[in-house]
């Protein structure tokens, strides 16, 4: 004659991919191919994000080749892409790729 409860929490603890870029690009260059990728076989792709809140995807696969509207190679800048390794249920924590 009692009441019982049982809850709990999980947290995904996925390794963030691997990620390949150029060091740097030349202005006036074509754009870089930017790669993902990961050992856990677990992953079943790759979502890239422009913005670090991931709340503007632009692309998803393992090799992302940015827009001009994503990536303008007329100027001298800095530009963040942040990816995200996919599971059946979630996404990794984001790894920043930085051109």
């Amino acid at each position: 004659g009692g009441f019982s409860r049982l809850s709990f929490d999980y947290a995904l603890s996925a390794p963030q991919p691997t990620v390949t870029s150029p060091v740097s690009a030349c202005v006036n260059t074509t754009a870089p191919t930017l790669t993902a990728s990961s050992t856990d076989p677990s992953v079943t792709g790759f979502n890239w994000y422009s913005d670090a809140a991931l709340t503007n995807l632009v692309f998803t696969g393992a090799s992302y080749i940015p827009a001009a509207a994503q990536l303008d190679m007329t100027v001298v800048g800095t530009t963040n892409f942040y990816v995200t390794a996919i599971y059946a249920c979630a996404e990794s924590l984001p790894a920043t790729v930085q051109v």
